[in-house]
């Protein structure tokens, strides 16, 4: 099967690469989205992919990550990446106040032009002080419950086993293949 991942960076596409079953061919393309802000996840999701289909008339996924704090109600959600861009990727870690329990989310949707499917994958953790490798995100402050690392310290084998994103993108071949 024939995917086109709509993605500008360059790190999801190796871990999507590194993650995707050998009959799935890949590859991704950089397309500019408009992003719908809304607390509603398939909404996002689903906004995205079709704007991607639209553009690139082939069968695409796309995918939107969020993650909260559990004592603020899931927030910063779907804005997690502004928080990051402002306060570092130790953003959950510096908002909490009390518990650091903490959720991180990866909706991925896909469109041919008929099917649409929308996959999600969610790990419940602990927001921390940053560990390991801080370039992606908020992956160096979150730990996963039943972990004793980050998923910046994780190597990537276990990482590619128990991350948000590759729940989602299990759940993604599940239904796929059930087309």
């Amino acid at each position: 099967m024939q995917l086109t991942l709509v993605t500008g960076n360059k790190h999801k596409a190796e871990e999507w690469r590194r993650m995707m079953p050998a009959d799935f061919k890949l590859t991704s393309h950089a397309v500019d989205l408009d992003e719908l802000q809304s607390l509603d996840a398939d909404a996002v999701i689903e906004h995205k992919v079709r704007q991607a289909y639209a553009q690139l008339g082939v069968a695409v996924v796309v995918e939107d990550v969020m993650s909260g704090l559990d004592e603020l109600k899931g927030l910063p959600g779907p804005f997690i990446k502004f928080f990051v861009d402002q306060l570092g990727p130790d953003a959950l870690h510096k908002m909490h106040k009390g518990s650091n329990k903490a959720t991180a989310i990866c909706t991925i949707g896909y469109f041919d032009g008929s099917h649409l499917i929308i996959a999600r994958g969610v790990v419940h953790g602990q927001a921390v002080e940053p560990r390991g490798d801080t370039s992606f995100g908020f992956d160096c402050s979150f730990l996963p419950d039943g972990q004793d690392q980050t998923f910046g310290q994780m190597p990537r084998g276990l990482k590619d086993k128990v991350s948000h994103r590759a729940l989602a993108i299990q759940d993604l071949v599940h239904q796929l293949r059930a087309l």
